[in-house]
């Protein structure tokens, strides 16, 4: 049996709580709703352990989301800057919480603006270089592509006196042949092409150096992909982190974007200088003297809270059996009424499996039965 849990050392851990409250709220306990109190103490740690608590409770999804929604003790109803602002009653320490706060949030946007403007002025030099090997990279492959036809495909064929081509039947010099012819229409094709993928120009170049790797044709710049590919990586991580979320592109006026940043900036370093101000300070006093009069929460005696306890006291008057577990529905003092119980359909999946349950029980016991005979 159990009516009531008070929870004077809250944990952490908001499933330990959950854990110990669902001790008292389950099967064999008769009463029909369970009462959790966590009392706070005005001015103490206690204001901010609840407002940890709260924030990791909101982590845990569907907690108590179940049947009518009318009087469902829902968590989220629960806002923890309102508690803090209910039962911390020194208001020159609630002005400093704010101002602390929101100085962190400009402290950590400041960082974060100039961490991006020290990385677009490094980008800056990246995306000359990433042009310029782009443009390295459709010469390469003009020249290769005349390279491969001049001496592949035009007689005299001089290379049928190497070895690395004697050495071959004639299949793999047919097979051969077929993908010079394959790679350098494929090269032709990107070549025409309107859009020219980055990508599939890395792998146009892969392909036209892999198609000769066994000849004796060599090439000393194939690193220019390479180059390429490495500034094209640098280029677009950037473009993704800190172009995109501004909505600009790489193909934008560069000094453009800059001074977009830097006006950012300027505007940050202003608001910091304005936090620390006396008329700011004065200005967030009077927000917050004006949001504890809203809330109207003040903290009481003892005698008081006993006395708002007691005005539940009629909900032990419910037993387990007169109350609905699917939700957590609290009746209204006077009204004979109970909430009504909840009885399975027996068409329903639940009704089937309850139903299977009880069959397989009722085996079982006759097959007990016929052994103790």
């Amino acid at each position: 049996k159990c009516a009531n849990i008070y929870n004077l050392y809250p944990d952490w851990n908001p499933t330990d709580i959950k854990q110990l409250e669902g001790r008292a709220w389950r099967q064999g306990n008769e009463f029909g709703y369970i009462r959790v109190t966590m009392p706070l103490v005005e001015n103490s740690m206690d204001v901010f352990v609840f407002q940890k608590l709260d924030e990791k409770m909101h982590r845990i999804n569907d907690i108590w989301y179940r049947g009518d929604r009318g009087n469902v003790l829902d968590i989220e109803s629960l806002d923890p800057e309102e508690v803090k602002f209910a039962l911390f009653t020194n208001i020159n320490a609630l002005v400093k919480l704010q101002i602390d706060r929101e100085a962190k949030d400009i402290s950590r946007r400041q960082t974060i603006l100039e961490g991006q403007i020290d990385t677009l002025k490094r980008f800056d030099f990246k995306l000359r270089k990433f042009y310029e090997y782009r443009e390295k990279c459709l010469k390469r492959i003009s020249d290769l592509i005349t390279k491969y036809k001049g001496y592949f495909l035009t007689e005299p064929f001089n290379y049928e006196q190497s070895q690395w081509w004697t050495a071959k039947s004639k299949k793999e010099r047919e097979e051969f042949i077929t993908n010079i012819k394959e790679t350098i229409d494929a090269a032709e094709a990107f070549r025409s092409s309107a859009t020219q993928e980055d990508k599939e120009m890395l792998r146009i170049g892969r392909q036209l150096y892999y198609v000769v790797k066994d000849t004796n044709v060599k090439d000393s710049r194939e690193e220019v992909f390479s180059e390429f590919k490495t500034y094209l990586s640098e280029v677009r991580k950037a473009e993704k982190t800190i172009l995109e979320k501004k909505g600009y592109t790489i193909n934008d006026n560069f000094q453009t974007i800059i001074e977009a940043y830097n006006k950012e900036h300027y505007q940050v370093l202003q608001d910091k200088e304005k936090i620390f101000s006396d008329a700011y300070s004065s200005e967030v006093y009077e927000q917050v003297v004006k949001k504890k009069e809203k809330l109207a929460i003040q903290g009481k005696t003892i005698e008081e809270r006993v006395a708002d306890f007691a005005k539940l006291n009629y909900l032990l008057d419910y037993k387990a059996s007169e109350v609905s577990g699917d939700n957590c529905i609290i009746p209204e003092q006077g009204i004979s009424q109970r909430p009504p119980i909840k009885y399975l359909d027996k068409d329903s999946d639940s009704g089937k499996r309850l139903r299977l349950a009880k069959a397989k029980a009722q085996a079982i016991r006759l097959r007990l039965e016929l052994l103790n005979l």
